[in-house]
């Protein structure tokens, strides 16, 4: 397990990806293969995330256990533990965190027959960095509404709630209040 920090003190970040907030996102990347989980990993860091690798399946679910994340990049063709098992898992134990798996042969069968997987996004092997960094930004964008909803709706007060209204086909967010007390679903 790497522990990797975006800057020294003093340098700038280089392709911070925007619309970051603060505190710094923490991204596990779980890939067997060395080049692949080190170039994801050095692209992820440049550009503002602290990343977490894992070697293998097995390593990937002791971290998650361990720390928190706010995304998961797993391929699925790894010793001990596979992507697939690995995001199983995570949902058996009710892990809600969004996966992105990256992998040459996308397992879309058993994701098909098995949707409460949940995977947020797949990029097949080879992909290009402005890919992954677009589909990392889209997903922990989209974990973001979700979550705000589910606050919202969870919440016992919603009066003078300030609910963003993110249009999903990518445009900026809006901010929208709420004066008047909605009704639960």
């Amino acid at each position: 397990m790497t522990n990797k920090r975006a800057s020294r003190a003093g340098e700038p970040l280089i392709g911070t990806v925007p619309g970051q907030t603060s505190p710094r996102r923490r991204i596990l990347v779980a890939d067997d293969e060395p080049v692949i989980r080190s170039l994801i990993t050095a692209v992820l860091v440049r550009s503002g995330y602290d990343v977490d690798a894992a070697q293998d399946g097995a390593a990937a679910w002791a971290a998650l256990r361990a720390k928190h994340y706010a995304l998961l990049i797993t391929d699925n063709s790894m010793p001990k533990i596979t992507g697939l098992e690995l995001v199983e898992m995570l949902r058996e134990h009710a892990f809600t965190l969004p996966v992105i798996m990256a992998t040459g042969v996308p397992p879309t069968e058993h994701l098909e027959r098995h949707p409460w997987l949940r995977i947020s996004a797949i990029l097949r092997k080879p992909f290009a960095i402005e890919d992954l960094l677009k589909t990392v930004n889209k997903t922990l964008h989209e974990a973001d509404i979700i979550a705000v909803e589910d606050q919202f709706l969870s919440s016992s007060d919603t009066k003078n709630f300030c609910l963003p209204v993110a249009i999903r086909s990518g445009e900026a967010a809006e901010r929208l209040a709420v004066d008047e007390p909605m009704e639960r679903l």
